[in-house]
């Protein structure tokens, strides 16, 4: 068996910030392990400020609709029954997932902030999400695929990747050089302990992931990825909010902020 451990100290000084009007919600901040400082510990309030030069903004999609998603909701006892047979194996997106990832495409064009980049799981159904969602209009905008995006790593076949030989030739234009592996070796370490729901070894991944996210060069990146691999990863922080479930295809935009981060001095900016 194979084990990967990622660092959770990685968002010891990360924060998630909602942004204003992203999801209808005000603006405020979520926060992870540190603890802010104020000279006048009475006065109480729900803001944080951060350098921008430390903060990216993030757009976090959910995929698309896939066929498990639509068994388990039409089949009775699917999760016992069907979840875990080789059919799923990999589950690519509904007829129903792909006009939502259409629709999608519409939200996108309307960004105020759009992406420079976007990173997607290696799972089938996360990358015809971002295709159809954001390459529809943007045929020169940059893909990448990263192992720390993928869904929780399971009993579900869903969740099990295809060789990556067969990925790269269904979607020729994803970066798939932070994919080294050829076999689907991930499957073989369970991140089901202490239980599914909570997996150390996810939250662990979700950790090293965001500690990825914020190293990259990028300003404003989108992500499409899982929602059991975004409850562990929203669960790092303290907000409830954010651990309301995502729906399929939707967005949630958020700025990524390292706290212990330094930005430019005046004296190195440019006059």
């Amino acid at each position: 068996m194979i084990t990967r451990r990622f660092p959770r100290r990685l968002t010891r000084c990360l924060s998630l910030v909602l942004v204003a009007g992203a999801r209808k919600v005000s603006a405020s901040a979520v926060e992870g392990a540190c603890s802010s400082s104020s000279d006048f510990p009475s006065v109480e309030h729900t803001f944080t400020m951060h350098n921008a030069e430390t903060c990216k903004t993030i757009h976090f999609v959910r995929h698309a609709e896939g066929i498990h998603n639509r068994d388990s909701r039409e089949i009775p006892n699917f999760q016992t029954t069907l979840s875990k047979t080789m059919v799923y194996w990999d589950a690519p997106l509904t007829p129903i997932g792909l006009e939502q990832s259409k629709q999608l495409a519409l939200t996108v064009d309307n960004l105020i902030l759009p992406p420079e980049i976007v990173v997607v799981s290696p799972l089938r159904r996360a990358i015809q999400t971002a295709e159809l969602g954001f390459r529809a209009n943007r045929k020169d905008l940059p893909f990448v695929a990263t192992e720390l995006a993928r869904e929780r790593v399971s009993l579900h076949t869903c969740d099990g990747r295809r060789p990556l030989s067969e990925i790269k030739a269904d979607f020729p234009f994803v970066d798939f050089a932070e994919v080294v592996d050829e076999a689907v070796t991930m499957w073989l370490s369970k991140e089901d302990q202490p239980s599914e729901d909570a997996s150390e070894a996810c939250a662990s991944r979700a950790a090293a992931f965001l500690g990825w996210l914020h190293a990259r060069p990028e300003k404003t990146i989108a992500v499409v990825s899982h929602w059991v691999f975004y409850t562990h990863l929203f669960k790092l922080f303290g907000d409830n909010r954010l651990r309301e479930k995502f729906g399929n295809a939707e967005m949630r935009t958020l700025m990524l902020c390292n706290k212990n981060a330094s930005a430019p001095s005046s004296s190195s900016l440019p006059p």
